[in-house]
């Protein structure tokens, strides 16, 4: 999973090898905390489906902030 920067600035993708998905940026923290809920669902049974966007989703949080 890969989440990047828009172009037009005011927007990043989720990028899947299925799917993919668009949303702006002013929701990336909320989107972090959903797949952040996502994960730990069930007592974390649903890890392994959320990881690698979690992961994607806070590596682009970071570069944003730098």
């Amino acid at each position: 999973m890969k989440a990047v920067r828009l172009p037009d600035g005011k927007s990043f993708a989720l990028q899947g090898a299925v799917w993919s998905a668009n949303y702006p940026l002013s929701r990336l923290d909320e989107t972090i905390e959903l797949y952040s809920r996502l994960k730990l669902r069930r007592g974390g049974r649903y890890r392994q489906h959320y990881a690698d966007t979690l992961e994607a989703l806070k590596k682009l949080k970071k570069e944003m902030d730098a």
